[in-house]
C-alpha cells in the first residue's frame, strides 16, 4: 500500500475538518420552544439534523411560527431536510433574514400553510420542499433564486399566486404540478423548463415570456422556441386550440395531460408531429390539419382518447389519396366552401357554412337560425366548425332565440352579421372579443333585457339600429384608448374603464411589524401579467405604510417609509415617524403573542394624487384567495382636485394576512 506524504496527510485532515458537521444540539428560546439544530462548517446553524430524521421543533406547531434569527449566537442559514414535515397545524412562517437554503421536504405536507414570503437571500429550495401544502395560496419567491427543484410546490392544490423571480434559470419536473396557477410569465434568464413543470394544473390558461429571453418565446398563450418554429408547451386549461402560424414542429408532451382539450387546429406550416405530442388527453375529439400531411412519429397518437377524428383538406395533394383512416385515426374531409353543414358542439347542433378557409355560424337560407330556436340559458359559440376557424356570426344566427340568457363568443370572431341576435328577449349582457371589427345592422335590435355590453379591442364599425330597443339605459364599457368625444355611443351610455394593468395587488407580510433596522420588500403584481411601471410603483409606495393603532405603544413598533429600488420593487425601511394613521391589524409582539389592544375598526388610505373625474375604490381582504371581504362600494369615492381619502373597514380581527386592491374607473355618463 502506498504511503501518503506528511503534506498530503495534513491536506486530507484539513479537508475532512472543513466538511465536518457537528452533532445535533438543542436550544430553548424565550417562549419555551425547544429547537433542534446543527452547526455547519461555516459556523452557521441548520435547523434539524444532518440525516433528516429529526424535527426542528419537538412539540407540534400551530398558528404562525417565528423562526429565530440566531440560535446560541449563530445565524440560522439553513432549514434542514424534513425539519418541519407534516406540521399539519402550521399556518404561517416568519423566516429569518439570514436564511439561504431550504432543504428537501423541509415543509412537505404542512397542509394548513397559507402564504410564504421567502427572504431574498434564499438561493436553494430543495426537492419537494413544500409539496402537499394543500392550503397554500400564494408564494413570494426570493429574487436571487435560480432553480425551482422537482416537486418543490407539487400538489399545492390552492396555489394561485406565484411571481417567478427575474434571475430564475430553471424550472424542473412537476415543480408546480396540480396547482391552481392561472398563468406563468417566464423571465429573461430562464434557460430550461420541464414539459411537466405544470403537469395537471388545469387552471393554467397562458404562458408569456420576457422578450429578452434567448431560448423561449410566447404566442397566443403557448410556449414556443425562440424562433417560433417549435411548439413546446400548451397551457393545461386549453379547450379549443389554434396552433400559431409558422409553427413547424409539435414537440413531445406539448399537450401532455391537457384534460380539457377538445379540438386542435394545426396551421399550414406544421411539418412534424413528434412522439407523444398529445399523450394523456381523454377529452380530445378532433385534430384539424389545414396544411399538407406532416411527418409523424410512430407513437404520435399514442395514449389519445377513442374515438379520435382527424379532419383534413382533401384538395391537398398529400391528403387526396387518404381513405377513411390515417395512422390508425378516423379521417373526415373538411367542409367544402359554399355548402351548408351541421355539427354538434357543447350539446348543441350548429348550422354553418364555409367562406374561403373560414367558417360562418348560421344558415345560407333566409329565416333559419344556427341553433334550435328553443335553446335556452348559456350558449357557447364554437371556435372550430368543419375543420375551419369560426370568424363570423352570420346574419340571423340566433334571431328570436328568445330564451338565451348569455352568450360566449369565440376570441377569433371578427364580424357579427345583420340581425344576428335580433329579438333575443332574455339576453342580459355580452362581452365582445378583442379582434371584433364589425357589428351589422339590427344585430341586437329589440333585446329589451340587454343592459350591458363590454368591449376589449378597438372601436368596431357598427351598422344602423344595431342596439335599438335594448334596455334603458344600456351601458357600453370600453377601453380608455377609444377616441370618442361625448358621453353617448350608438345610443348607449358610454363608460370608459382604465385598462386592467392599472389595478395592482400588494401582499403584506405575515405580521404588521418589523424589527428596527430591518428592510422589507413589497412586490406588487398584476393579475393581467402587466407589471407596474416605475411611476405606478412610486404611487404604491406612497400609499402602503405600517403603524400600530396606538402610537403610545412600545417604540419598537414603527411605520415603514417606502421607496422604489432598481429591481422595480417597493422597499419598506424601518422608521420611527408616527405622524399619521396607517394600515394596521391586530398586532403581535416580538415573541409572536397576541396583544390585548385590538386593531382600529377602520383605516384610512390617502390618495393625494387621485385625478378629478375618476372613481377610486380600495378593497381589503383577510383571505389571500379573495378580495370580496369588503365590497368596493363600502370604500369608494370620486376624486376632487385635492385628492381623496378612503375609509376602509378592517378585516375580521385576528387575521394575519392582507391584500389591498386599489382600482380606478372613470365614468363618462351624463
Amino acid at each position: 500500500m502506498r504511503k501518503e506524504t506528511p503534506a498530503k496527510t495534513l491536506a486530507s485532515a484539513l479537508a475532512a475538518l472543513a466538511t465536518f458537521v457537528a452533532p445535533a444540539a438543542t436550544w430553548t428560546d424565550g417562549e419555551g420552544i425547544e429547537w433542534t439544530y446543527t452547526v455547519l462548517p461555516d459556523e452557521t446553524v441548520m435547523l434539524g439534523d444532518e440525516s433528516g430524521s429529526g424535527r426542528a421543533v419537538k412539540a407540534d406547531t400551530a398558528g404562525v411560527l417565528v423562526i429565530p434569527e440566531k440560535i446560541d449566537g449563530k445565524t440560522v442559514s439553513t432549514i434542514g431536510k424534513r425539519a418541519f414535515r407534516s406540521r399539519v397545524y402550521l399556518e404561517g412562517v416568519v423566516f429569518p433574514s439570514g436564511l439561504r437554503s431550504i432543504k428537501t421536504e423541509a415543509f412537505k405536507s404542512c397542509y394548513a400553510l397559507k402564504t410564504l414570503t421567502l427572504p431574498d437571500g434564499v438561493t436553494e429550495i430543495g426537492e419537494s420542499a413544500f409539496e402537499e401544502c394543500e392550503d397554500l395560496k400564494s408564494v413570494y419567491l426570493p429574487k436571487n433564486l435560480k432553480v425551482i427543484e422537482t416537486k418543490a410546490f407539487a400538489n399545492c392544490y390552492e396555489l394561485r399566486e406565484v411571481d417567478l423571480p427575474e434571475r430564475l434559470e430553471e424550472i424542473r419536473d412537476m415543480a408546480f404540478s396540480y396547482s391552481a396557477i392561472p398563468s406563468a410569465h417566464l423571465p429573461a434568464a430562464v434557460t430550461n423548463i420541464s414539459c411537466k413543470a405544470f403537469l395537471g394544473s388545469v387552471a393554467m390558461k397562458s404562458f408569456s415570456v420576457d422578450p429578452a429571453n434567448a431560448f423561449y418565446g410566447g404566442k397566443d398563450g403557448m410556449l414556443l422556441s425562440k424562433d417560433g418554429r417549435t411548439l413546446l408547451l400548451a397551457p393545461a386549461a386549453c379547450e379549443n386550440v389554434i396552433v400559431p402560424q409558422d409553427v413547424a414542429t409539435i414537440a413531445p408532451n406539448a399537450f401532455y395531460q391537457c384534460r380539457l382539450l377538445a379540438v386542435i387546429t394545426l396551421p399550414e406550416s406544421v411539418e412534424e408531429l413528434c412522439d407523444f405530442w398529445i399523450m394523456g388527453n381523454d377529452s380530445l375529439m378532433r385534430v384539424v390539419f389545414l396544411g399538407e400531411m406532416p411527418i409523424c412519429g410512430e407513437d404520435a397518437f399514442s395514449g389519445c382518447s377513442s374515438p379520435l377524428m382527424v379532419t383534413v383538406q382533401k384538395e391537398r395533394a398529400s391528403w387526396a389519396a387518404v381513405g377513411e383512416t390515417w395512422s390508425g385515426i378516423m379521417v373526415r374531409a373538411a367542409a367544402a366552401a359554399g355548402q351548408e353543414n351541421t355539427e354538434h358542439y357543447n350539446g348543441i347542433q350548429w348550422t354553418y357554412y364555409v367562406q374561403g378557409k373560414e367558417a360562418v355560424v348560421g344558415s345560407t337560407r333566409f329565416g333559419y337560425t344556427a341553433i334550435d330556436p328553443g335553446e335556452s340559458g348559456k350558449v357557447v359559440f364554437p371556435a372550430i366548425l368543419g375543420g375551419r376557424v369560426v370568424t363570423s356570426i352570420g346574419k340571423e344566427a340566433l334571431r328570436y332565440c328568445e330564451n338565451v340568457t348569455e352568450v360566449v363568443i369565440s376570441s377569433y370572431v371578427t364580424n357579427i352579421g345583420h340581425s344576428a341576435f335580433e329579438g333575443c328577449a332574455a339576453l342580459r349582457s355580452v362581452e365582445f372579443p378583442q379582434n371584433l371589427k364589425t357589428i351589422g345592422r339590427y344585430a341586437f335590435y329589440n333585446c329589451p333585457s340587454l343592459s350591458s355590453v363590454r368591449f376589449f379591442g378597438e372601436e368596431p364599425e357598427v351598422g344602423e339600429y344595431a342596439f335599438y330597443g335594448c334596455s334603458s339605459p344600456c351601458r357600453a364599457y370600453a377601453p380608455d384608448s377609444w377616441q370618442i368625444d361625448g358621453y353617448d355611443w350608438q345610443g348607449l351610455s358610454l363608460y370608459r374603464i382604465v385598462p386592467t394593468n392599472a389595478v395592482y395587488y400588494v401582499s403584506l407580510p405575515v405580521q404588521t411589524f418589523f424589527r428596527l433596522g430591518s428592510t422589507v420588500t413589497i412586490q406588487p403584481f398584476s393579475r393581467t401579467g402587466n407589471m407596474p411601471t416605475q411611476k405606478d410603483l412610486e404611487n404604491i409606495a406612497s400609499q402602503v405604510k405600517f403603524l400600530p393603532d396606538d402610537p403610545a405603544q412600545d417604540a419598537r413598533y414603527f411605520k415603514g417609509v417606502a421607496t422604489v429600488n432598481a429591481d422595480r420593487e417597493a422597499v419598506v425601511t424601518a422608521a420611527l415617524d408616527l405622524e399619521e394613521l396607517e394600515f394596521s391589524d391586530t398586532l403581535r409582539d416580538f415573541n409572536g403573542q397576541m396583544l390585548s389592544q385590538p386593531a382600529a375598526d377602520s383605516v384610512e388610505i390617502s390618495l393625494p394624487n387621485a385625478k378629478s373625474g375618476f372613481w377610486y375604490g380600495v378593497t381589503v381582504s383577510a383571505d389571500l384567495s379573495s378580495l370580496d371581504t369588503v365590497p368596493l362600494a363600502d370604500a369608494a369615492g370620486c376624486a376632487t382636485a385635492e385628492g381623496l381619502t378612503l375609509t376602509v373597514p378592517k378585516p375580521a380581527s385576528g387575521t394575519a394576512f392582507f391584500k389591498v386592491k386599489v382600482s380606478t374607473q372613470r365614468i363618462l355618463t351624463k
